[in-house]
């Protein structure tokens, strides 16, 4: 049977089990005390372990919420941040050299939102730089590296997708010389 300390090690490790405890602890606790049928019998030392059991709980539930609240501020400004760079990203995409829009124009009309390519190729440098095609990190093979247009790119591409339509006869930007 586990001890007190097991119980108060586990409710340090997840707020959910914390305010599981304590509102497990604290229904019985006023059940008996507004005289509920089943909850009056509870031995006096049961009655004091059920007030321990909520008042740990209770200080792991306050302790989860006061981190919560530290860590907002840094998610918020992480949130804030992301919203700036995606709106310079699709500056960026809007205001695309010529080479590079013909890219992105292939690769939306061949509707090719993750393709591999060679990773020294500098074709898609200037894209990469700009953070419109990402190249993940992981074990590849160098010369069909994994790229991928994200999704809030793809998204503004298919706003107006008369923009990125890139001609029939044009040729694959991707296999011409620049």
């Amino acid at each position: 049977m586990p001890s007190l300390k097991d119980f108060i090690d586990a409710l340090s490790v997840a707020w959910p089990v914390a305010l599981t405890a304590l509102i497990g602890s604290t229904a019985i606790l006023a059940a008996n005390a507004y005289g509920v049928v089943y909850a009056t019998g509870i031995p006096g030392w049961m009655l004091t372990v059920l007030f321990v059991v909520a008042v740990f709980a209770a200080g792991s539930c306050f302790t989860a919420l006061v981190q919560l609240v530290a860590k907002a501020p840094a998610w918020l400004l992480k949130w804030y941040r992301t919203g700036v760079r995606r709106k310079a990203e699709i500056a960026w995409l809007n205001n695309l050299p010529a080479h590079e829009h013909r890219l992105m124009a292939y690769l939306f009309s061949t509707n090719t939102q993750a393709f591999p390519y060679p990773f020294g190729e500098d074709r898609f440098v200037g894209l990469i730089q700009k953070g419109l095609v990402l190249r993940p990190g992981g074990a590849y093979q160098a010369m069909s590296w994994p790229h991928v247009v994200p999704d809030h790119i793809w998204a503004e591409m298919k706003k107006n997708p008369a923009k990125f339509r890139h001609p029939q006869n044009a040729g694959n930007p991707m296999m011409l010389p620049f």
